[in-house]
């Protein structure tokens, strides 16, 4: 009885919106499979050589595969090869990405899925809210808590519903607005879409760093990072800044041979940043060398119990995320004595942004805008505390969360860089908790 009263539902939920551009294959096998509604036989007879366990997020355009494999799908579907391609996401997980850019697991807007409606561009990696209403992404049923990874036989069983308790994500009740609301959405999406077609030669500020870099030098992780950044569309936490872009010129370098020279340039940036920063604490010096000596001599800091204002615990843990003696300049852990940024002798902090290739100069601008960011973060998050024994020290926010984004030209003179926070954000933010006091 089950199935039928659910049959029923979905029946009279089936979406009315004409399938768009930025649909993905989920949503158009869905709709599909709710006026066909295919017993098995049935369905094996449509998907013909298909695999019926196969993922629906599954790229059809890995190597090897049989050209012929989707030929009884895309009939079913009534549109044709382009169509296909470019609704399965050819032009956003390439061959050598489908693995870390694609998700398998259906991410879905719970209010666009409830017109009957998921694009392509939602199972990227990249992007994690909604365009259109600022929504996150979801990955599992909100009913039950199960993970969708659907198949072609579990949609067709269960088309736009849990696969798992049969939750419909569809409305029972028509809305007549969800013509206009849904195209909004196509619309948002084809221009972020836009951002990471790396066939298409209209000029983009975050897509040129996937280009000119070679690829032994962008790991996965960190080519995740620079795509998200492409799709960030607004704040990570209430009131936090949305950040422009800036265009600087960078005069030609020399080219950098050695690590060394990138790593030494950037620890000194990184250490600069934090000094100014200090500077602009320094009403609050008491707080600041009271919460220093603890981190020094407790290490993670994790049971201190001392008070200190906001600012002054926010740039204690942003100098000892970098490995940084707030107190003092940079010091060896092992020893606890200074050291001196050299050629030969040379700390390396970590640079949790994407390095620039061939620019000292532009790494440098980065790694100023990183130090700022992981602040301005940090503070909003100290801010929100009522204690400091609350503060977890050694626990580093996502990197994609404060560091900037930034593009290079081919002819590397022309340098983009998209920042989260700047020195007029970082000295409001001080003069706004400055005296937000944390109790032990």
């Amino acid at each position: 009885m089950k199935p039928i009263v659910q049959r029923r539902r979905q029946a009279a939920a089936t979406p009315t919106y004409v399938n768009g551009t930025e649909e993905s294959l989920y949503a158009k096998w869905s709709r599909a499979c709710l006026e066909l509604r295919p017993v098995w036989r049935e369905l094996r007879e449509i998907l013909g050589v298909l695999p019926l366990g196969r993922s629906v997020f599954g790229p059809p355009f890995l190597p090897g595969d049989r050209d012929d494999r989707y030929s009884g799908l895309i009939a079913a579907l009534g549109i044709d090869p382009t169509t296909f391609a470019y609704s399965a996401g050819k032009d956003l997980f390439l061959h050598g990405d489908s693995g870390t850019l694609a998700r398998r697991t259906l991410r879905y807007c719970p209010r666009c899925i409830a017109h009957g409606y998921h694009a392509t561009l939602f199972q990227h990696v990249a992007l994690e809210k909604c365009p259109l209403h600022d929504v996150p992404l979801l990955g599992i049923c909100t009913l039950c808590g199960y993970a969708f990874k659907p198949t072609w036989e579990s949609v067709a069983r269960h088309p736009f519903a849990c696969s798992c308790c049969g939750h419909l994500l569809l409305r029972t009740v028509v809305d007549p607005r969800r013509d206009i609301e849904v195209r909004l959405v196509e619309l948002m999406v084809a221009e972020r879409r836009r951002l990471l077609d790396f066939d298409s030669k209209n000029t983009s500020h975050f897509r040129a760093p996937l280009v000119s870099m070679p690829s032994n030098e962008l790991d996965a992780r960190l080519r995740r990072g620079v795509l998200r950044h492409a799709l960030w569309t607004g704040s990570t936490l209430p009131g936090w800044n949305v950040g422009r872009t800036s265009h600087i010129y960078l005069p030609r370098e020399k080219d950098i041979s050695a690590h060394w020279e990138v790593d030494a340039a950037t620890s000194a940036t990184i250490l600069t940043t934090l000094r100014k920063l200090r500077g602009l604490c320094r009403d609050r010096e008491t707080d600041i060398a009271r919460v220093a000596f603890h981190l020094d001599s407790l290490q993670s800091g994790l049971r201190m119990q001392v008070p200190a204002c906001a600012t002054a615990a926010a740039y204690c843990k942003t100098a000892y995320l970098y490995g940084v003696n707030p107190l003092s300049g940079l010091t060896d852990p092992d020893a606890r004595r200074e050291i001196e940024i050299g050629e030969d002798n040379y700390p390396r902090l970590v640079l949790r942004s994407c390095r620039v290739p061939y620019s000292l100069q532009a790494n440098r601008i980065v790694a100023e805008l990183e130090v700022l960011g992981l602040f301005c973060l940090v503070l909003k998050q100290v801010a929100s505390s009522k204690r400091v024994v609350e503060i977890a020290w050694s626990d580093c926010p996502e990197a994609e969360a404060f560091c900037p984004a930034w593009s290079l030209d081919s002819k590397r003179v022309n340098f983009s860089v998209r920042h989260r926070a700047t020195w007029r954000l970082v000295n409001w933010m001080i003069q706004r908790y400055s005296w937000t006091a944390l109790r032990p």
